[in-house]
């Protein structure tokens, strides 16, 4: 959950007169507190350039899913500088209540992309030469479900996931894992920008190096295109972005470990509702409708 208001309104205000002492701002503009994101606090403000998106990680604000890396993301942008993948980085700054990167705006609309161009942007992201030091994710069926019954553990009620939980057996089928690529780690609708017929991705709050279906799955998910769009992917949107990402080996190696990865997600979102946060209900029924179709 957000912290209280009057916690992101102070932040706002040590952001607004660090900004204008840097001239990245006029002393009188105002910072606009943006909503829908999970983890971090998120200003719009006119800067003296253009419009710039200020955001502040918190420390303690990670899930098991998601975790809150600004050092990472510093990396990320500075490598994907000029790339037209992702924002172009303005400034970072060390504040008492986290990091914080300056970016510049991204014109254009979230959580309206077309599948194609979501598939078409990630097929370019993954072709990048990474940065050193990130964090490195497993799709391995094994670590999937390792990481799945990690966060089962604290969830309220167990039962109706572990009835569900793909079977050892299964698991074991799926061992093989992919290339290691650059990954944004968090492609949902929320952070995939449109304007003019190109995508941009968008809270780089944790990239990572991983098999190229870590990112596949996450867009795909019914549960993350709920909470980013209010509907999970029709059959036609899938296979047009699947198409657009045009990678036959992966869409198999996705098909084998989507059953670990479905049942993964579902436990996010009974982890996530076991925390307060009930809109993942919808969220969690979602996957485990996929999960039963996967049968």
């Amino acid at each position: 959950m957000d912290a209280p208001d009057v916690t992101a309104a102070q932040i706002g205000r040590m952001l607004q007169g660090r900004l204008s002492a840097l001239g990245l701002i006029a002393p009188a503009a105002q910072l606009r507190r943006l909503v829908g994101g999970r983890t971090n606090f998120v200003w719009r403000v006119a800067g003296t350039q253009g419009p710039l998106i200020c955001k502040v990680s918190p420390s303690g604000r990670d899930t098991p899913l998601f975790p809150n890396l600004p050092e990472s993301e510093r990396k990320a942008l500075k490598t994907l500088h000029d790339s037209g993948l992702a924002p172009v980085l303005v400034a970072s700054l060390d504040t008492p209540h986290g990091p914080c990167v300056i970016y510049r705006a991204c014109p254009g609309r979230t959580c309206a992309c077309d599948p194609a161009l979501a598939g078409a942007v990630l097929a370019r992201l993954h072709v990048v030469a990474p940065p050193k030091g990130l964090r490195r994710v497993s799709s391995r069926a094994a670590d999937v479900m390792e990481q799945g019954d990690g966060m089962l553990a604290e969830v309220t009620v167990p039962g109706p996931l572990i009835a569900v939980r793909p079977s050892t057996d299964s698991v074991a089928e799926c061992e093989q894992e992919g290339p290691l690529r650059f990954l944004h780690g968090d492609p949902v609708p929320g952070n995939i920008v449109v304007a003019r017929g190109r995508a941009v991705l968008i809270d780089w709050q944790c990239p990572a190096l991983g098999d190229p279906i870590h990112d596949l799955a996450l867009f795909l998910s019914p549960a993350m295109q709920i909470l980013g769009r209010g509907r999970p992917l029709s059959s036609a949107e899938r296979d047009a972005f699947l198409t657009a990402y045009d990678d036959d080996r992966a869409t198999r190696r996705l098909a084998n470990a989507e059953p670990a990865l479905t049942w993964r997600m579902a436990v996010y979102c009974a982890w996530r509702i076991a925390r307060g946060q009930h809109d993942y209900a919808t969220a969690l029924q979602a996957e485990l409708d996929h999960l039963h179709q996967l049968h």
